[in-house]
């Protein structure tokens, strides 16, 4: 009976070290392509671009300097006007 519980503790072991073995090895190729796209520098055609303030507009990914979201990658030809608020004329009664 003892021989039978060391046997199975032995093998339950042996299956945990695998387990934490192939997790510990596993190659995550999403994580290398986010690294990769993270890298990127926009082409002639493109622009990174903030989606919350137009205006904001880079040449390599990095991050809105007024909301600190990351800018997107757009085409120069499909590029959000940057918008002017309407200021009220505080002259007017």
């Amino acid at each position: 009976m003892l021989m039978k519980r060391n046997s199975i503790l032995m093998l339950a072991i042996g299956m945990m070290a695998i387990c934490i073995g192939m997790a510990a090895c596993n190659n995550d190729s999403s994580s290398k392509d986010k690294a990769k796209t993270e890298a990127k520098v926009a082409d002639a055609d493109h622009i990174y671009q903030c989606p919350m303030h137009a205006e904001i507009t880079s040449d390599k990914l990095e991050k809105c300097s007024k909301c600190g979201m990351d800018l997107e990658l757009v085409k120069k030809s499909e590029m959000k006007k940057a918008e002017v608020p309407a200021v009220k004329d505080s002259t007017k009664k």
